[in-house]
C-alpha cells in the first residue's frame, strides 16, 4: 500500500501574525475613537484566474494560467483549498477533497470539466465575501453628524461594482450597512446608506472608496460606547483578488476607514484599520496506511453467517469436542480489522496444515512387511 497524503488548511488567528490576515490601527485627524475593535470574517483573497491551454473533458485535474494577463490576477493554485467552490465558465465545481494541491499550475476538481468549459483563457472565479465591523467609544461630542465607513475600491471605479474581484480594492458586490443601536436623544440613527465608488464622490489621495453612512440626530455625546454587541458593520464585501505585484507568501494590504463627521462636514474622529491578505496556511501530512486485526472466540449457538455454531471457541483454540463420523460440527471465530488504507482490505483464509491431536499433526502410517509373531 502506498502512502496517501491529505491536507489540512488552518486559518490561524491574525494576532499571532501567522495565517491569512493581520490588522493594525492608526489614528489621525482631530481625535480618535477609543476602545477600538476591528473584526472581519475572511482574510482570504478572492480568486480570479483562467484556464491554460490543453484542458480536456478526460481529466478532473485542470491547469491554470501562471502568467499575468488582462483580467487574470490569480496565478497560483496555492490560493485555493479543498472544498472551495469555483465558477469555471458557466458551471460550478468544487476543489477536490481527496487530493492535495501541490503544483501551483494545477487544480484537482471534484469532476471533469464540462465540454463548454475547456477553452483556454476561460475565467476561473471564486468569490470570497467579507463582513467587517468596528466597535468603539467616541472621544468627543459631535451633534447631528454621521458615522462613515470608507472601503477602498478598484481603480478605475467603473469596475468597482461588477461583482467580480479586483486586484486593487474591494468590489461593492451586494454589500450593505447596519448601524449601531440608536440611543434616544444622543445617537438616533436614520436608515443606513451604501454607495459604490462608481457613484460616490469621496476620493482620498486619488483613491476611490465605497461609502457607507450612518447619519444620526442627537447630541452625539463623547464617551458613548458602541460595543461588539452593537457595532457598525459592512456586510458581504467582495474581497480583492491578489494584486498585480503579489508574490506568494507576501501580504496584500487594504485599509478601511471609520470616520465621525459633524454637521459642518468636517471629520472630527477617524481611525484606519489595515487588513492583509495572503495564501491560506496549509499543513500537509503524509500518513502511512496502517492495519491491525484481532481474533476472538465465540460462544456456542452464535449466529455466524447464518449458521448456529455447535461449540465455543477461543482466540487460539477451536475445541470440536467429541465428533461422530456421521456428524458435522460448526465453529466460528470473530476477526476484527481496523485500517486507514484508502481501498480497505481483503481477507483470505488458507488451510496450510492438516489437523492434529494435542498440538501435534496426525501421523500418516506406512505399513511395511515385518517378521513378527503378532502384528496388531
Amino acid at each position: 500500500m502506498s502512502k496517501k497524503p491529505f491536507s489540512i488548511t488552518n486559518y490561524l488567528p491574525a494576532f499571532v501574525l501567522i495565517g491569512t490576515a493581520f490588522l493594525s490601527v492608526s489614528t489621525s485627524v482631530q481625535a480618535a475613537f477609543t476602545d477600538l475593535s476591528f473584526n472581519y470574517t475572511s482574510g482570504r483573497s478572492s480568486f480570479l484566474g483562467a484556464l491554460a491551454p490543453g484542458n480536456t473533458t478526460d481529466s478532473s485535474l485542470i491547469t491554470i494560467q501562471t502568467s499575468p494577463a488582462p483580467g487574470v490576477y490569480s496565478l497560483s493554485s496555492e490560493q485555493l483549498v479543498p472544498s472551495d467552490l469555483l465558477q469555471i465558465g458557466d458551471h460550478h465545481y468544487y476543489v477536490a477533497t481527496n487530493s492535495a494541491i501541490t503544483v501551483p499550475s494545477e487544480v484537482p476538481l471534484d469532476r471533469p470539466l464540462d465540454p463548454a468549459d475547456t477553452t483556454a483563457a476561460t475565467q476561473i472565479l471564486m468569490r470570497q465575501q467579507n463582513t467587517v465591523s468596528f466597535s468603539f467609544t467616541t472621544s468627543q461630542a459631535v451633534p447631528d453628524g454621521l458615522l462613515q465607513v470608507l472601503v477602498p475600491a478598484a481603480t478605475p471605479s467603473a469596475f468597482a461594482a461588477d461583482n467580480l474581484p479586483d486586484p486593487d480594492g474591494f468590489d461593492f458586490a451586494t454589500s450593505y450597512l447596519t448601524c449601531p443601536d440608536s440611543i434616544p436623544g444622543v445617537f438616533d440613527f436614520s436608515t443606513p446608506t451604501a454607495t459604490p465608488a462608481s457613484t460616490a464622490t469621496i476620493p482620498i489621495n486619488g483613491r476611490p472608496y465605497h461609502t457607507y453612512n450612518c447619519a444620526y440626530t442627537g447630541t452625539g455625546d463623547a464617551n458613548t460606547s458602541f460595543t461588539s454587541a452593537s457595532p457598525i458593520t459592512v456586510h458581504d464585501l467582495l474581497n480583492p483578488a491578489p494584486s498585480t505585484s503579489h508574490q506568494s507568501g507576501t501580504v496584500d494590504i487594504s485599509q478601511i476607514l471609520l470616520r465621525q463627521i459633524g454637521a459642518d462636514q468636517v471629520t472630527r474622529e477617524s481611525v484606519t484599520g489595515q487588513l492583509g491578505f495572503f495564501e491560506p496556511v496549509k499543513i500537509i501530512v503524509e500518513v502511512a496506511p496502517q492495519l491491525s486485526f484481532q481474533i476472538n472466540g465465540l460462544p456456542a449457538q452464535t449466529n455466524a453467517c447464518g449458521v448456529a455454531t455447535d461449540v465455543a471457541t477461543a482466540a487460539r483454540d477451536v475445541p470440536f469436542e467429541d465428533i461422530s463420523p456421521t456428524y458435522f460440527k460448526n465453529a466460528a471465530q470473530r476477526l476484527t480489522i481496523s485500517t486507514n488504507a484508502a481501498h480497505g482490505y481483503t481477507v483470505t483464509a488458507i488451510a496450510d496444515d492438516q489437523m492434529g491431536i494435542n498440538a501435534s499433526p496426525c501421523n500418516i502410517f506406512t505399513f511395511v512387511s515385518v517378521r513378527a509373531v503378532n502384528v496388531i
